[in-house]
């Protein structure tokens, strides 16, 4: 798929999105278009760029719903 057909196929036919890389505004701009009624989630991580702390928390829309670097390492990572 090009980017603009996957684009499309999220806004019309995901019920859920998960950014696995949020400082990607590729991903954000596709979470961002879907209906308002689809859940977002993304994973949380705390990065530093030249200094800065960035986290995705702050940086993403409130309702997309955070989930935690660390859980995701304990519970399906670290299993495997």
């Amino acid at each position: 798929m090009q980017r603009g057909e996957e684009l499309y196929f999220a806004q019309h036919y995901c019920n859920t999105f998960l950014i696995t890389a949020f400082l990607s505004s590729y991903s954000f701009w596709m979470g961002y278009l879907m209906p308002t009624n689809r859940l977002i989630y993304y994973i949380r991580k705390h990065v530093y760029i030249l200094g800065y702390h960035i986290d995705g928390k702050e940086a993403l829309p409130p309702e997309w719903i955070p989930i935690e670097e660390h859980w995701l390492f304990d519970h399906l990572i670290k299993q495997y």
